[in-house]
């Protein structure tokens, strides 16, 4: 049983993700997104670019009190790695998000091109996981100092 939970825990955030593309995937040819595409994408620009300052601003405070008790039993637990995994995930997925922001101001979404329908599930695809995988890097890290 621990397994699974511990496999749910590792995957949830892509399968979620994976879940959100597939169900957006079904409407997201139906509706234009040439009216609000500019305004989603620098919106999730700053929101990203916050999340990758904020989650490697904790992670660096995790390295700077490493000789406290706490950390090294989450050393001595072997939670400690899962815990710096979990956050550079999250970095990681951030980050994409930011690249893909970035490229999606650039795109002008007034035509209806096949790789632009490609180019949004993707989008969703990596918010999804940057939220989830944020979501679960600070509910393991809530838990761990409780």
């Amino acid at each position: 049983m621990r397994r699974i939970e511990s496999l749910w825990e590792r995957f949830y955030p892509l399968l979620l993700a994976l879940g959100i593309a597939f169900f957006n995937s079904l409407f997201v040819h139906r509706y234009p997104l040439s009216d609000f595409a500019k305004d989603l994408f620098n919106a999730t620009l700053n929101l990203a670019s916050i999340t990758v300052g904020f989650l490697a601003a904790s992670m660096s405070i995790l390295f700077s009190i490493e000789q406290k008790y706490m950390v090294q039993q989450l050393k001595q637990s072997k939670l400690y790695n899962k815990l710096i995994n979990y956050f550079l995930d999250a970095i990681t997925w951030s980050f994409i998000v930011v690249v893909l922001d970035i490229l999606g101001l650039t795109i002008n979404f007034k035509t209806t091109d096949w790789w632009e329908y490609w180019f949004f599930i993707g989008w969703t695809l990596s918010v999804s996981t940057a939220l989830a995988s944020t979501y679960r890097t600070i509910s393991v890290f809530a838990r761990l100092l409780k």
